[in-house]
């Protein structure tokens, strides 16, 4: 039978692991509630007040935990005590800290487990939603100055093409939108090509009643000149 070997590295001596989840008062909690969990994400909704109640009593006993350690801790030490000592205790202090530690869950405000995809979906929303907001303190300042920098040039810097500037007509408009390919969507300008299909209706359209309008002016102005023609005919004949 082979036995696997390893060689730890690093100062294993002076590794504190996080205390309270190997202390034997919790043990229990812990499992019921693993289990309260595997039920909750099954469907089983009713068990919400019970999961809550085992946490509460989760809490309390982390903290008589802490406050128990830390005053061994510090009837360990005097005035006599070596810095490095110090500096170590801080750091499992540190370590201590249960908002410090990583996890692959996604939780509410009150460290539950959230039912269901949904849920944890919305969860998630409103975390990067509040997580993007500016507070405008010294450090979001920068920022907040760059981005109207930003802003203000986009409207107002000149690009340099002057190809845009130029006056064009409705054919030549209506010309480049039909070599326009409508399946890529959205194009390098970010024009839908359904919105750039609804433009070219729209602009058919309006090419269609201009023209009729040009087209009703020009009859008109047609039927007025040849009226004033046979007037001016009429009265020399006289």
């Amino acid at each position: 039978m082979q036995r696997l070997s390893f060689q730890a590295r690093g100062d294993i001596r002076r590794h504190v692991p996080f205390f309270t989840h190997y202390a034997t008062s919790l043990k229990q909690l812990l499992d019921k509630r693993g289990e309260l969990h595997k039920s909750l994400r099954d469907g089983s909704l009713n068990l919400r007040a019970e999961i809550n109640k085992i946490n509460a009593e989760i809490k309390l006993i982390y903290t008589q935990l802490k406050r128990s350690r830390w005053k061994e801790m510090c009837e360990s030490l005097d005035c006599r005590t070596a810095n490095s000592k110090l500096w170590r205790s801080v750091k499992n202090i540190n370590r201590e800290q249960e908002q410090n530690e990583e996890r692959n869950s996604v939780t509410d405000n009150n460290g539950q487990v959230f039912p269901d995809d949904k849920a944890a979906a919305n969860g998630l929303a409103d975390y990067y939603q509040e997580s993007s907001k500016l507070d405008f303190t010294r450090d979001n300042i920068p920022i907040l100055s760059k981005a109207r920098n930003i802003i203000h040039g986009c409207r107002s810097t000149d690009v340099g093409d002057q190809e845009l500037s130029r006056a064009f007509t409705s054919t030549e408009l209506l010309l480049a939108m039909a070599m326009l390919d409508l399946t890529k969507s959205p194009g390098p300008d970010g024009i839908f090509g359904q919105m750039l299909e609804n433009l070219g209706q729209l602009v058919n359209q309006r090419v269609r009643e201009k023209e009729t309008k040009r087209n009703n002016i020009k009859d008109q102005f047609s039927s007025i000149l040849d009226f004033n023609k046979n007037c001016i005919f009429n009265s020399k004949a006289e």
